[in-house]
């Protein structure tokens, strides 16, 4: 794996695991047209970076389910103009005919600019988004022990160096989308001893060390501030909208290792912030967001059985996760 890592960068799953990975994925949704009736396989991408998730998809239709390679339609919804010419030119390379026939689609903007309808079945893919995904850090008033503050951050250049100066200030809570996450966060329902087992059982024995660790090193903090995907609620409204019959596919990380002692960052949910170095195993890591943008990655584990209950309230449609 270490060969396979380029300077400065990540790779997803996807690219490390190609084309396995994403044969899965091509797989379960073929399977999963026959629950629906669906004759004709609709695809859109999030974030796709330069289409290899996409390509081993395509691919893996092309060998083994023709039929449905010829007549699928596929999307890709790409925020980086750098990635989204890449995605272009492999899908010109590998599947021409389809991309001529527009079968194939490339739409370089956010997935919240995304206004393209869909009303039939649909699939909709997020590989690596979630721990992306803009989020919004909310504070507990110990006296009423209700979340009723939220951080604002501000950003001004010195005159001289042009350099970016970040600072953080407390507002009330007054966003929609924000007192949304709160009642979903609060009518979160309680873990059965059954159920409680199990994610215990799959949580992997690192992660539970490590937020028994965190619990009991910064147990007042972790409880006084949480990190919330204010974003994902979002997203999970905004693709309800443009596709309600739409079946749904993340993936993503929901606990990442560090080696800080997370400074100003402890909260519930809190990230990571790393810049990739050259090596394939190093990395820089900070101990506070307030650095100049573009200096680092901001990475955020994802609560999926949070996740689950929101998107079934948002949706009333019913959702699994899966842990590997």
């Amino acid at each position: 794996m270490e060969r396979l890592y380029p300077k400065n960068a990540w790779l997803t799953p996807s690219e490390l695991f190609k084309p396995y990975y994403s044969y899965s994925l091509a797989n379960f949704m073929v399977n999963q047209m026959e629950n629906t009736n669906a004759k004709q396989l609709r695809i859109v991408e999030i974030g796709p970076g330069t289409g290899t998730n996409a390509d081993s998809i395509l691919e893996y239709l092309k060998n083994y389910h023709l039929d449905l390679y010829k007549s699928c339609s596929y999307t890709l919804v790409e925020i980086s103009p750098g990635l989204a010419l890449e995605c272009e030119a492999l899908m010109l390379k590998k599947h021409s005919q389809l991309y001529n026939l527009d079968q194939i689609q490339i739409f370089n903007q956010s997935i919240f600019d995304f206004k393209v309808k869909e009303s039939k079945h649909c699939f909709v893919i997020g590989l690596e988004i979630l721990d992306n995904m803009p989020h919004d850090r909310l504070y507990m008033n110990k006296e009423t022990g209700r979340f009723d503050q939220q951080a604002v951050i501000s950003m001004e250049r010195d005159g001289e160096t042009t350099e970016e100066r970040l600072s953080e200030s407390r507002v009330d809570i007054s966003d929609a989308l924000t007192l949304e996450f709160l009642k979903l966060y609060e009518s979160m329902p309680q873990l059965d001893h059954i159920a409680l087992t199990h994610k215990i059982k799959f949580s992997g024995v690192i992660k539970r060390l490590k937020d028994l660790i965190d619990q009991v090193r910064f147990k007042e903090a972790m409880v006084n501030n949480v990190y919330a995907p204010t974003a994902t609620l979002g997203l999970f409204k905004h693709v309800n909208r443009l596709i309600p019959n739409h079946q749904i596919i993340l993936a993503d990380f929901d606990c990442f290792l560090t080696s800080t002692s997370y400074g100003e960052l402890k909260g519930i949910n809190q990230p990571i912030i790393t810049n990739k170095l050259e090596g394939p195993t190093k990395w820089q890591e900070y101990d506070t967001y307030l650095i100049e943008r573009g200096a680092a990655d901001i990475c955020f584990p994802s609560d999926f059985q949070f996740l689950q209950h929101a998107y079934e309230s948002i949706t009333n449609k019913p959702a699994s996760v899966y842990k590997n």
